[in-house]
């Protein structure tokens, strides 16, 4: 079963707000569920933080963390994701889902962005 949450960190900019917002909540019960967290990216940290945080509020039977990117210079909290696809340096990426501003996200790649 797929549910999403949706998280509004960086506000139409490529900086980090200091103040992670929920905008959507999960549309299942989680309670003594197995939960997979699937992220595109762990950058600070804090947005996964945040969700692992609210989902132990309900009383999963587990919570596992996916980040298809990690940028481990970035990191700011001691939460760490289970898996990681590929460590990235810290640079600007978008495309294959991930955006500057709503901008790139349709690109099949993942590619820097060069300001």
């Amino acid at each position: 079963e797929v549910s999403f949450l949706i998280l509004k960190s960086y506000h139409a900019s490529t900086t980090v707000a200091k103040d992670i917002t929920l905008v959507t909540d999960i549309d299942v019960d989680p309670r003594d569920r197995d939960v997979l967290i699937v992220d595109d990216i762990f950058d600070t940290g804090k947005s996964f933080d945040f969700v692992d945080r609210h989902l132990k509020m309900q009383h999963p039977a587990s919570v596992t963390g996916f980040a298809l990117l990690a940028k481990p210079d970035r990191h700011e909290v001691v939460y760490r994701p289970n898996y990681i696809g590929f460590s990235v340096p810290d640079v600007w990426v978008e495309g294959y889902g991930m955006d500057s501003a709503e901008k790139g996200r349709g690109n099949p790649d993942i590619i820097v962005k060069h300001e």
